[in-house]
């Protein structure tokens, strides 16, 4: 009970913070592409596409491709 109305009353704030998504190929297209994210940040946001769903997406077959993915991502934000 406790936990449920600190739940129902937390108002998260808005971030003026560098933000990269990791979303999945393979998604239900009723979500918008950053998941909502911008109503509490306030830069842009990177998105970037990683092959699998919400659970596949760390399982060996994927796990390259993920790995290549995150590589480019801090390459970029390093070199930024």
């Amino acid at each position: 009970p406790h936990f449920d109305r600190i739940v129902r009353q937390w108002q998260p704030g808005r971030y003026a913070v560098d933000t990269v998504l990791l979303r999945v190929e393979q998604d239900w297209p009723k979500y918008q592409p950053d998941y909502y994210w911008s109503r509490y940040i306030s830069r842009p946001i990177d998105i970037v596409t990683v092959p699998g769903d919400h659970h596949a997406m760390f399982a060996p077959r994927n796990s390259q491709a993920l790995a290549e993915r995150v590589a480019d991502v801090l390459a970029r934000h390093v070199a930024g």
